[in-house]
């Protein structure tokens, strides 16, 4: 990713019934807002995945159980 080696994991990854790869890890709720503890970790995973499947069909998500939320990134 960006010229380094990088390793990356997902707690969850599934296609949806439009054939979209979703890569979802479950975390506690940071600190900070979630685009600062967790946008990256999104662009990482899709930018990776994508080497893998058809452009754009590839999304992220982060799931937050204690606060029953799932964040894509998207309209934050």
């Amino acid at each position: 990713y960006s010229g380094r080696l990088t390793s990356i994991r997902a707690d969850l990854s599934f296609r949806d019934l439009e054939g979209t790869r979703w890569l979802i890890d479950i975390a506690p709720r940071p600190g900070q807002s979630l685009a600062e503890a967790f946008g990256l970790r999104l662009a990482r995973h899709v930018h990776l995945a994508q080497a893998e499947e058809a452009p754009g069909s590839v999304r992220a998500a982060i799931y937050l159980p204690a606060a029953q939320r799932f964040w894509t990134g998207e309209g934050t």
